[in-house]
């Protein structure tokens, strides 16, 4: 059956101001399963019809059973793909691109990742944007092999020193090149500007979120204090989103997903969204974690300043993310209380507390926090459909060779 959609034909992939970024209220609206349907069948895939939504919220995420398997590249046979839509506006082609092309470098390089297929090559198609983008009218769009796993055991030394090795082999791909249109670290400019994009939707937000702006100030004055005479640190290609939520667990270990905000960044970025917890907890997880990635990989001690500061911004920005997004229809569902007061206050005393731990004589890496709690939101980008990063327990720890004495003495060593 021929499709009721056209492709692209030509694809200026430095244009930034072309198809993909056309904004749209609801850019999704109009991508029905009619659209990936015809899509699939465009490439001479044979869908049986059935199709999951998996849980994404900056893009549409779907997995499509088909009626014929597919062979890869290795002659290995899938009854199903992963079809991802891109949000319109969000990425420009170029950007896209490099993300797939550091999957395929990953994979190259034998690690564990997720990578698009190659439609070109796959389905010798022609009418593609590189070689891993096509058009579905109104969106881009890649597919991937469904892969297989489970949730990590995360209370398990042994899960967090394989995940610190897999990093580590991670960010020595990373180091190899830069990025030239992906969006690189800036800082606590980002978190600024998403205080100041929270400012201006003020009049549609419950009136606590006054109370969250000056708290979310005052959490940055106090970040720039705290990072005033640090030396700036080495950015290179990350994964950019690395939390628990994006890794699957099979025998072989880890398997990473999800790429889509891979930048240029530096490597603590991918390490401490894996952490949470207070105090010795805190300190236990990330001993295992940089002990394990120092052995493939350097790593500045410097850089473990970053996580308090990293933290708080990324609580600001996720706030700013959802307030930009709550027009689409997915978003009020998966947070219903933003719109409540409620959702401000928590997310204020979140702040002072991220505020004080960042303090250099406030609690900080070293010493337990004031009010434990495990906050799930302090550690992943999504709270709502994704598990809480959570590291072994002290009790756990103590079992462990390493002893948690002689663990808090090694990160104050490391942090002298």
């Amino acid at each position: 059956m021929a499709s009721r959609y056209t492709f692209a034909l030509t694809v200026d992939t430095s244009d930034t101001l072309g198809l993909m970024n056309t904004p749209n209220k609801h850019p999704f609206e109009r991508f029905g399963p009619s659209c990936m349907l015809d899509g699939l069948q465009s490439l001479g895939l044979q869908p049986d019809g059935r199709l999951l939504a998996l849980n994404s919220f900056e893009n549409r995420v779907y997995l499509l059973w088909l009626d014929e398997p597919w062979f890869d590249a290795m002659g290995e046979p899938h009854d199903s793909l992963v079809l991802k839509a891109y949000r319109p506006g969000r990425w420009s082609l170029a950007q896209v691109l490099e993300e797939h092309r550091f999957a395929y470098d990953l994979a190259e390089a034998e690690l564990p990742v997720a990578a698009p297929i190659n439609l070109r090559e796959s389905f010798a198609a022609s009418d593609l944007a590189g070689d891993s983008l096509m058009w579905i009218d109104p969106v881009f769009v890649a597919l991937w092999p469904r892969q297989g796993g489970r949730a990590p055991d995360m209370d398990r030394p042994e899960v967090l020193e394989r995940m610190g090795r897999f990093i580590a082999r991670l960010h020595g791909v990373g180091r190899r090149q830069a990025f030239h249109h992906r969006s690189g670290f800036r800082g606590l400019a980002s978190a600024f500007d998403a205080i100041d994009q929270v400012a201006a939707l003020r009049k549609l937000l419950p009136q606590a979120c006054d109370r969250w702006l000056g708290t979310a100030r005052a959490c940055l004055n106090t970040a720039q204090k705290v990072i005033a005479d640090l030396p700036a640190p080495k950015l290179l290609r990350i994964h950019g989103d690395m939390h628990w939520g994006n890794v699957l667990w099979t025998e072989a270990g880890p398997h990473f997903v999800d790429l889509d905000d891979c930048r240029m960044g530096p490597a603590i970025s991918d390490l401490w969204p894996l952490l949470s917890g207070q105090g010795e907890e805190l300190e236990a997880g990330l001993a295992i974690l940089l002990q394990a990635y120092r052995s493939i990989s350097d790593f500045d001690p410097m850089e473990l300043h970053w996580i308090e500061v990293m933290r708080s911004m990324r609580l600001i920005e996720h706030t700013a993310w959802i307030a930009n997004r709550y027009d689409d229809p997915a978003f009020p569902r998966a947070f219903p209380g933003f719109a409540e007061p409620d959702y401000w206050d928590r997310r204020m005393f979140s702040g002072r507390e991220n505020a004080y731990q960042a303090m250099p004589n406030g609690c900080g890496l070293l010493t337990p926090r004031l009010a434990p709690r495990r906050q799930r939101d302090l550690c992943v980008g999504k709270p709502i459909l994704t598990r809480p990063a959570i590291v072994p327990t002290v009790p756990t720890i103590a079992r462990h060779p390493m002893h948690r004495f002689a663990i808090k003495r090694w990160v104050k060593a490391e942090l002298a």
